[in-house]
Order: structure tokens, then C-alpha cells, then sequence
């Protein structure tokens, strides 16, 4: 069985409109090793181009 993460945006990777410490490092970690993770939200005020945007100016790449 395949294992990932689901991550909870707002208070996990950000706090209002900044980056949680050793967030950028743990999604960087994730990628580095392949393993899969999803993030997650109930904002329904902003599409998931607008996150994708607003961890991307944090330092977060997720593209």
C-alpha cells in the first residue's frame, strides 16, 4: 500500500501570511524522497491556483 500526507494549509505550512518554521524544509523533504502529499483546505475564497501562488512566494515550489 502506498503511503502519502495530507497537509492542512492554514496553521500547518502558514499562519496568515506567514511561513510556519521547518515548513519549507519538511515539503522540501517530501519531495526530495517522492514521497506523495496533498494539501488541504476548507478556504473555499481562494482556487487552487491562488495557493499554489501564495506558498510559492513563501519559498514553497509545489508546481
Amino acid at each position: 500500500m502506498k503511503k502519502g500526507f495530507l497537509i492542512d494549509m492554514d496553521g500547518v505550512i502558514y499562519g496568515n501570511d506567514t511561513l510556519i518554521p521547518g515548513a519549507d524544509r519538511f515539503i522540501e523533504q517530501l519531495q526530495e524522497k517522492e514521497i506523495p502529499f496533498l494539501f488541504m483546505t476548507n478556504n473555499s475564497q481562494r482556487t487552487p491556483l491562488d495557493a499554489v501562488n501564495k506558498v510559492a512566494k513563501m519559498g514553497i515550489n509545489i508546481t
